[in-house]
């Protein structure tokens, strides 16, 4: 990632809806100038992060001009209504 640009980069995976509503797992995105969603089943990225602190916060990120990208899976579950 730092080959195109970014200076830093987090790895951020929310193992449940608790973690994905916690404080300080929000907090480390309301720092992101851009967030990646990986593959796997978008119901799953879906039912952990849809309507939680998470969401808010990616949401937040793109109002205030923020990147978002991801795979197949990742791009098809930031869409509403979910692909």
């Amino acid at each position: 990632w730092r080959r195109y640009g970014f200076a830093s980069l987090e790895i951020l995976h929310a193992a449940s809806r608790d973690e994905a509503n916690a404080e300080s797992f929000v907090a480390r995105i309301g720092g992101a100038t851009a967030v990646w969603l990986s593959g796997g089943v978008q119901s799953r990225l879906i039912a952990t992060y849809g309507g939680t602190g998470s969401a808010q916060a990616f949401r937040a990120l793109l109002a205030r001009g923020g990147g978002s990208r991801g795979t197949s899976t990742g791009c098809g579950a930031m869409t509403q209504p979910m692909i």
